[in-house]
């Protein structure tokens, strides 16, 4: 998190939204990995904008189990949050 913090620091001028997605491996309910999903993304918001990051561009996205990075459905990487810097 502190290099993605640098990277921010050092392109905050043309950087228009910060894109959290949230997502969860398939062991539990779909309700239920909505919800851990969004709790997730809101964790790392709260990080980020503890840090100074400006809320007003941040874009969270709670997706539960869907779009699983691995066919076999991989429990741990499945359990992420990713982040992707939108540029003006």
């Amino acid at each position: 998190m502190v290099d993605l913090y640098n990277d921010y620091s050092e392109k905050k001028g043309t950087i228009k939204n910060i894109k959290l997605e949230g997502y969860t491996d398939a062991t539990n309910t779909s309700s239920y990995n909505k919800t851990l999903s969004d709790l997730r993304v809101k964790s790392v918001s709260d990080y980020l904008i503890k840090l100074g990051v400006s809320e007003d561009i941040l874009i969270e996205k709670g997706l539960g189990e869907n779009k699983s990075t691995t066919e076999n459905n991989s429990k741990q990487l499945n359990r992420r949050v990713v982040i992707t810097f939108i540029y003006k």
